[in-house]
């Protein structure tokens, strides 16, 4: 979803964001995604398309927009898991050994970005506790302003 285009239609076959509070700083796009390739819809990378990040965040910063990525994906996890998502069962898995390997590798490393990978994965467990409890789908806001449920 981020830096990416498609035809309105997508919208109804899909559905809008899930903007529960779990899921609004970092896992959205992520469910979004998801929930796209379980409808059949093909997401296709393009290679040659280029975004350009002007204004992005100092390196003193990526600590916390690490942790807040791994709590947006863990709680992606939790609410799929919720459901009885096997497939986001081995995903959360993956990451979890994932996370441990990175935070190994991080405490004999001097390289900051991924020594703030590491410390952001500790944001995994909590927002896998979030997406859990979620209570159900958000209310979510259509382009056109209508709020539903």
């Amino acid at each position: 979803p981020p830096n990416m285009a498609f035809p309105r239609s997508i919208l109804r076959r899909i559905g809008y964001l899930d903007e529960h509070p779990s899921l609004r700083l970092a896992g959205e796009d992520n469910d979004w995604a998801y929930r796209a390739l379980r409808a059949g819809v093909p997401i296709v990378y393009e290679p040659s398309s280029v975004v350009a990040h002007v204004a992005w965040q100092p390196a003193s910063a990526l600590p916390s927009i690490y942790r807040r990525y791994a709590r947006g994906q863990g709680a992606f996890y939790g609410k799929h898991l919720r459901r009885g998502d096997l497939f986001i069962a081995r995903r959360l898995a993956r990451d979890l050994l994932r996370a441990g390997w990175l935070a190994l590798r991080a405490s004999g490393s001097r390289n900051p970005e991924l020594r703030a990978m590491a410390h952001g994965e500790v944001g995994l467990l909590p927002g896998l506790l979030a997406g859990l409890r979620n209570p159900g789908d958000a209310v979510r806001v259509r382009p056109e302003g209508v709020v539903h449920r």
